[in-house]
């Protein structure tokens, strides 16, 4: 198998004297979908210029997006119905664009918080400046936390907020650090332990004695190994015998007697207690957030599928534009070539920036399995899933990024595939700990 990941520095904007292309489609979010797509009578929606397009037979043609953001509930899919020779989707000239699968909130929407036992867990310093959101009167779905960690699969994440483009974090304590598990009381399944009672641990500080009202809750850390970090729900939390009784598994459970096993809590009202952060309430539809100074805009990630899906095609070119607020993968790429992604940013998506080829779905995965040693699951396409684990069982696994054909020396048995994509993307330099393995417009490449 050959493979090949292209870097190209290339800025172009498209206008209208375009010399490669004989056919635009224009569309600005102030059209109309009815309209020709012309220049003075564009259409509103990029799934509208994308249909016309695939009409158009052997023609070069160009999508010239103006300026704003497009809003998507659904894939915008890129496949072989284009009767198409190639698509170039860009902005006219250097207006900026987004391709958004979330939804903008309006700051007229934040209100005081006025539910009284929801003001007394709040801390006392910061009741004046939290805001919440009622997702329920805005009609925007809301989706809760999810485990996430060591040894499971990839999958959509959890509704996550934006403030001025920048991602705010779920409510912390410690803030800014972890402290020591204390005595293990359950281990839970561990390396050897096929069956075993969800783990209890005890803690060793004041704090957490502190959180009676807050119910269920999550806790994040390393629980055994230092490579192995996890994130899981919280069943309750006896103040009396300082126990933090969890509702959920993890790979190697709990242990203690180390530097590095750690933990930490998340999504707690009594710790919000900082500018950008924020809970997620899904039993009552609403978010509590504290805004950073000078907040101009807030968005909220909502769709969970990917935001463009290139599959089954060739000679396709994405330039300049912003992919943004979606909660799974920013663009995915199945059995292509001669795709280009070229100045472009991909940014604020709850998985991978970019996927290639196939990832794996694991749907009677019962059970947290270590090194993943019984995981894998089958092929599927746009989302990555168990590929890790597939790809620690089966290192020459097939994800589909490009055609398979056969080389001129080629036997009947042997061929050769090449992957051709050029990419240029913005990459995030800030990273939150809790977080890493969200990096947007990281890549996933054929194996």
């Amino acid at each position: 198998m050959k493979h090949s990941l292209l870097m190209l520095l290339t800025f172009w904007g498209c206008t209208t004297l375009s010399a490669w292309a004989e056919k635009q489609i224009f569309v600005s979010p102030k059209g109309n979908d009815r309209a020709a797509g012309t220049f003075t009578h564009p259409l509103k929606s990029i799934q509208a210029a994308l249909e016309k397009a695939g009409t158009l037979e052997n023609e070069d043609v160009q999508i010239i997006l103006r300026k704003g953001i497009y809003e998507q509930s659904q894939t915008l899919e890129i496949g072989s119905s284009g009767k198409y020779a190639s698509l170039t989707i860009c902005p006219y000239q250097n207006e900026k664009v987004s391709i958004s699968g979330g939804k903008e909130i309006p700051l007229s929407a934040m209100k005081k918080v006025s539910d009284k036992k929801i003001i007394a867990r709040l801390p006392e310093s910061a009741r004046k400046q939290i805001r919440e959101i009622d997702f329920n009167r805005l009609n925007i779905p809301m989706t809760d936390l999810r485990p996430s960690g060591f040894g499971r699969p990839s999958s959509p994440a959890w509704s996550e907020l934006f403030a001025n483009d920048a991602p705010l974090s779920l409510s912390r304590w410690p803030n800014d650090s972890t402290v020591l598990i204390g005595k293990v009381l359950e281990a839970g399944t561990g390396e050897k332990v096929k069956e075993a009672k969800l783990p209890v641990f005890q803690y060793n500080e004041d704090r957490p004695s502190a959180w009676t009202q807050a119910g269920s809750f999550w806790i994040g850390g390393y629980f055994a190994h230092g490579y192995a970090s996890d994130m899981i729900r919280v069943d309750h939390l006896d103040p009396e015998t300082k126990t933090i009784h969890t509702a959920q598994q993890t790979v190697y459970g709990f242990m203690t007697g180390a530097d590095w096993r750690r933990w930490y809590a998340l999504n707690l009202l009594e710790e919000l207690d900082l500018p950008g952060e924020y809970v997620i309430d899904k039993e009552n539809g609403k978010m509590y957030v504290y805004l950073p100074e000078n907040t101009r805009t807030l968005n909220v990630s909502v769709m969970n599928d990917p935001l463009v899906a290139i599959e089954n095609c060739r000679n396709i070119t994405l330039s300049k534009l912003t992919f943004e607020y979606g909660r799974s993968i920013g663009i995915y790429l199945e059995n292509t070539q001669h795709v280009r992604i070229t100045g472009c940013t991909v940014r604020n998506v709850g998985g991978v920036g970019i996927s290639i080829g196939k990832g794996t779905e694991t749907p009677d995965k019962k059970t947290l399995k270590p090194h993943a040693a019984e995981a894998g699951g089958t092929p599927k396409s746009r989302v990555v899933g168990d590929l890790m684990g597939r790809l620690y069982q089966d290192i020459l696994f097939n994800r589909t990024a490009e055609p398979i054909t056969e080389s001129p020396t080629a036997t009947s048995t042997t061929q050769e595939a090449e992957v051709s994509v050029w990419v240029e993307v913005t990459v995030p330099h800030l990273l939150r700990p809790e977080t890493l393995w969200k990096t947007a417009a990281s890549m996933i490449l054929t194996a």
